[in-house]
């Protein structure tokens, strides 16, 4: 087995895994982790690469997002990630933060608002 599948089955069964959908259909999906405040770790590994979280952890590092919007993306991409925040809100209460890494290495991160 890859190392592309091995990770995505082994997010799956850890429910780190976020599909993206749109008219019913798969359009993508993201992997993230739980961790206490310091991404580094889960910045630092192989894309493919395996690490440990925390399931009390108070911030989410999105490590993957996948997708093919097409034309409409934009529209599209807010809300997604309106339905992504609400969904961490339902599943992770203790959860305050959603951080990532664009493309460009910057860190990023959307405050999650009770």
């Amino acid at each position: 087995m890859d190392d592309k599948l091995k990770y995505y089955l082994e997010m799956v069964s850890r429910k780190r895994f976020y599909p993206i959908r749109k008219d019913g259909k798969l359009i993508g999906f993201i992997t993230y982790y739980l961790c206490n405040g310091n991404i580094e770790k889960y910045i630092n590994k192989e894309p493919y690469e395996i690490v440990d979280d925390s399931i009390n952890g108070d911030v989410i590092y999105i490590d993957h997002l996948i997708g093919s919007y097409g034309e409409t993306y934009a529209k599209d991409s807010l809300s997604i990630w309106f339905g992504l925040k609400e969904y961490f809100k339902k599943q992770f209460p203790h959860i305050h933060r959603i951080e990532f890494v664009d493309g460009r290495k910057d860190k990023k991160y959307i405050s999650i608002r009770r």
